[in-house]
Order: C-alpha cells, then sequence, then structure tokens
C-alpha cells in the first residue's frame, strides 16, 4: 500500500550514475545518490502492547548477508568452460570502461582473493593476450607471479586496442614455466 509520498520517491529519476546507496561518487564530487530520509522513512508499526515485548529490538542482517562470495562462486562453477571464458572477458572489457580509478582497485582487491581470478590472469598471459591493469591491479600480477612487458597495458583505450593482437615476445617466457 502506498502512503503519501511515496509515488514521488519512486518517480524520482536521478541523473546520477549510480542510483543506490551506499555508493563512492560523493567522494569524487558526484551526486552520491538517493539517501534515506529519517523524518519520512521507515518506521515500525505499532501492532503490540509494550508490555508484551521482551528484549531489545534491533534492525541487523543475519551473517549470511556478509558473505558475498558463495552465490557467485556456485554460478561460476556452473558455467562451461567457453561460458566461463565469455564472462571473464566481459568482465575485463567491462572494468577497462570503469572512470574512476579506485573501482577497479578495489574490484581488483576482491579478486586477488580467489584463485580462480589468479588463474585466469595466468591464462591470458600463457595466451599471449593483452592484459589490462590499473595501480591496483598489480598486485594481482605479482600473485600470478608475472612480469610486466609490452603486452601488460593500462585500462581504457590502450587496453581495447592492445586487445586486438598477440605478443609473442613472452613465448619462451611461458614455455620455460611450463
Amino acid at each position: 500500500m502506498l502512503r503519501p509520498g511515496d509515488q514521488a520517491a519512486i518517480s524520482d529519476s536521478r541523473s546520477s550514475r549510480l542510483s543506490y546507496e551506499p555508493n563512492s561518487l560523493a567522494a569524487y564530487g558526484e551526486d552520491g545518490g538517493p539517501r534515506e530520509l529519517p523524518m519520512t522513512g521507515f518506521s515500525t508499526v505499532l501492532g503490540c502492547v509494550q508490555s508484551e515485548e521482551l528484549g531489545d529490538k534491533l534492525r541487523v542482517r543475519a551473517e549470511l548477508f556478509a558473505d558475498h562470495y558463495s552465490q557467485a562462486r556456485l554460478f561460476w562453477k556452473s558455467q562451461t568452460d567457453n561460458e566461463r571464458a565469455h564472462i571473464a572477458s566481459s568482465f575485463t572489457f567491462e572494468l577497462s570502461k570503469v572512470a574512476l580509478e579506485a573501482v577497479p582497485g578495489r574490484v581488483v582487491a576482491n579478486l586477488r582473493k580467489d584463485a580462480a581470478a589468479v588463474q585466469f590472469v595466468m591464462d591470458a598471459f600463457g595466451h599471449l593476450k593483452a592484459i589490462g591493469v590499473s595501480k591496483a591491479a598489480l598486485s594481482l600480477l605479482d600473485k600470478a607471479g608475472i612480469e610486466t612487458d609490452e603486452g601488460i597495458t593500462s585500462l581504457g583505450k590502450a587496453f581495447v586496442e592492445a586487445a586486438g593482437r598477440r605478443y609473442c615476445g613472452r613465448e619462451p617466457n611461458v614455455r620455460a614455466l611450463a
């Protein structure tokens, strides 16, 4: 059931790049997106008599909400090798288009926790493919044991241009690792 003012909130179309909160755009001088309004926001429904309620009333999320990896990992494991390669390529491409430098760094920090991400970087290097990195992603290359060469570029236009070719100069090093 809509209360007065709900429709205005629903139809409020923001011009911000992100429509969820919390987000990090405000730290970069942009509109941080919608914020809660304590005066008109959520309020507890009065249904019980205060004397019938026992203990503290808390609004907390269960521990399960802290796990951001299980569902994604199950999805990843359910994919075929071709689907995984497509997802990884798409992820790399989309991440190369992010305008804020801090975002790819945070994503890479999460990826370093996943052995599959390290393996993906090692495979891309071994298949002589271009690898786009930000400053924060250098730690992922270190974890994968990869030294930079001409096929390792910055993100954005440089990566898109580099992705069209193979880097055969690294082949002797790759063969020595096998």
